[in-house]
């Protein structure tokens, strides 16, 4: 089961990161600048242009095609494109979106309509700040349960938990805004991963102050970031 999980991993073009899931369609939200009641009458996506030109003739022909949608949000289904733009006809305007590009997990967007464009103001966290709170809180939930297991049967006192909650406090969100804007959700998240757990693992050991050793700290930093890559992402895949 582990060999099949890690030929997976390094096979897989995208991988769940903590608490985080697989790439199967791309969420487009919209927001108005001013209150407006014209109608999104038709959305299709543009999958094919150039800085001379597009192609805007919006069949659902190729890899791509919408799902659903309306006034606040978008829904893209089929393999999602790399870069592609999006035409939005309202009735008396049409607008096309600036270039939106692939961002890991299931795709996400937000954008801005204001004096007829569209503007991308998309979180950091490329997905809605309230689904990369499920995403910490989840992770943050399955590693203090393993810390807290792994520190009865060490007999370490239950308030150094503390310090695993605030490690992960800070290696989650560096982790995934590293992965969102740089690196992409893809086989280089194996190696974040690596960097992250033994990071976790060292400061363990360090602000434990010689209660735990080097090798059990890394030893549940390795536990707890395997069970949460697995367990986190699928509840993310639930919930999100």
């Amino acid at each position: 089961m582990l060999l099949f999980s890690l030929i997976t991993f390094f096979t897989a073009r995208d991988t769940p990161a903590d608490a985080s899931p697989f790439r199967n369609s791309a969420k487009i939200e919209l927001e108005y600048a001013v209150p407006d009641t014209s109608s999104l009458i038709e959305c299709c996506v543009i999958y094919n242009f150039t800085d001379s030109g597009a192609d805007t003739s919006c069949n659902c022909n190729g890899a791509v095609c919408i799902s659903a949608f309306d006034r606040e949000k978008i829904k893209i289904i089929r393999s999602v494109p790399e870069k592609f733009k999006l035409v939005l006809k309202y009735s008396g305007r049409t607008i096309i979106t600036p270039e939106l590009k692939y961002n890991g997990m299931n795709t996400y967007h937000k954008l801005l309509i204001e004096n007829g464009e569209a503007v991308d103001v998309t979180p950091v966290v490329k997905t809605k700040y309230s689904s990369y709170s499920i995403a910490l809180l989840a992770t943050l939930v399955i590693e203090l349960i393993i810390a807290g297991i792994f520190f009865l049967y060490k007999k370490i006192p239950a308030r150094y938990l503390f310090i695993v909650a605030v490690i992960n406090l800070i290696t989650h969100p560096l982790l995934w805004i590293t992965a969102a804007n740089i690196t992409g959700f893809g086989t280089s998240l194996i190696w974040l991963e690596g960097i992250v757990t033994a990071a976790e693992g060292y400061a363990i050991f360090r602000f434990l102050n010689g209660r735990i050793s080097l090798f059990s700290s890394f030893l549940l930093s390795i536990i707890m970031n395997v069970v949460s890559f697995f367990a986190g992402g699928f509840i993310y895949m639930l919930l999100y």
